[in-house]
């Protein structure tokens, strides 16, 4: 099936619609009226798109929170002179350590898992007190294994301190209610007959 050339000469448009062009009838309504269904459908995918993504983005991270807590609950249970699901507990920490617990439980936990589990674990308030210069750090057996060096303290002091900062910082001030302007009074009969008689009086 062949098409004819398209001719303009008589007065078409290439704002038209293709269809009106086609057919050769001429279309009485703007361009925009036939893009917009498309545009809002575009729009409308989009958004769906995005909000589907928020959504899984959300689960992942409660899936992945979830797993970190279920890890440190097993390896307080497996490991319990070194892990404390008790944070009064909790001493400094081997450095390294997540390789040892990779070669303890296989390929049963990700890498991921381990990282996020300890991330959780080295950052509660009783763990950063413990983490002194020169406290004891210990394996998987709770068997010494080097101590705490000054630049990891330094590096817990400003962690606290960024800790501290974070929960004090001030809640942004509320803005002052906006004055809602007066509604104007109506005007009733009463001020209509009023009028009136002020204007007849006012007559010579």
């Amino acid at each position: 099936m062949r098409f004819a050339p398209l001719d303009i000469s008589n007065g078409a448009s290439m704002a038209q619609p293709v269809c009106a062009i086609i057919t050769g009838a001429p279309s009485k309504k703007p361009m925009a009226h036939w893009c917009a269904p498309l545009v809002f459908s575009k729009w409308r995918a989009n958004s769906a798109m995005a909000h589907r993504r928020k959504v899984e983005k959300d689960t992942m991270n409660k899936q992945r929170l979830a797993a970190a807590l279920d890890l440190i609950g097993v390896l307080a249970e497996r490991f319990p002179a070194c892990f404390a699901v008790n944070p009064s507990y909790r001493r400094p920490l081997k450095i390294g350590i997540h390789h040892d617990i990779a070669a303890q439980l296989g390929d049963t936990i990700s890498p991921r898992v381990i990282s996020d589990a300890l991330r959780i674990y080295t950052s509660s308030s009783r763990y950063l007190k413990a983490l002194v210069a020169g406290a004891e750090r210990i394996d998987l057996n709770g068997m010494s294994a080097g101590t705490v060096t000054a630049e990891h303290a330094q590096r817990r002091d400003k962690h606290k301190a960024k800790q501290k900062q974070l929960a004090v910082a001030p809640a942004k001030p509320a803005e002052p209610p906006k004055p809602v302007a007066a509604a104007p009074r109506r005007i009733g009969l009463a001020d209509l007959k009023t009028a009136a008689q002020a204007r007849r009086v006012a007559l010579p």
